[in-house]
């Protein structure tokens, strides 16, 4: 989807750095992946991209990102829900409805 609107897609790894930045944001306990995301996010290494998406996945990565999206990020953002019950006949309308809103930032 991303490349039909002249978007390239790019994948935040980990850059095994310290993340002494990231403990007013996240808690000690969280992941270290995730730390290390929002670290990258704070310190501004991927300013470059217009935009950053998250699909829906554990606390601690929705955590950094909101984190790196109120804090930091200077594009736009948007967080991409996923319906907990994929087999229920809203489903489909459900993911359409939420990839349009998405299609709308670019």
């Amino acid at each position: 989807m991303y490349y039909a609107f002249n978007n390239l897609p790019v994948r935040i790894l980990g850059s095994h750095e310290i993340q002494n930045v990231t403990e007013p944001y996240l808690f000690a306990m969280f992941c270290l992946f995730y730390r290390d995301v929002l670290a990258q996010g704070l310190k501004g290494k991927y300013d470059y991209p217009d935009g950053i998406t998250i699909g829906q996945s554990c606390l601690h990565l929705r955590q950094a990102y909101t984190s790196w999206d109120i804090h930091k990020y200077p594009g736009w953002s948007h967080y991409l829900p996923m319906p907990h019950h994929v087999q229920s006949p809203r489903a489909v309308s459900f993911v359409v409805g939420e990839t349009e809103i998405l299609i709308k930032k670019f």
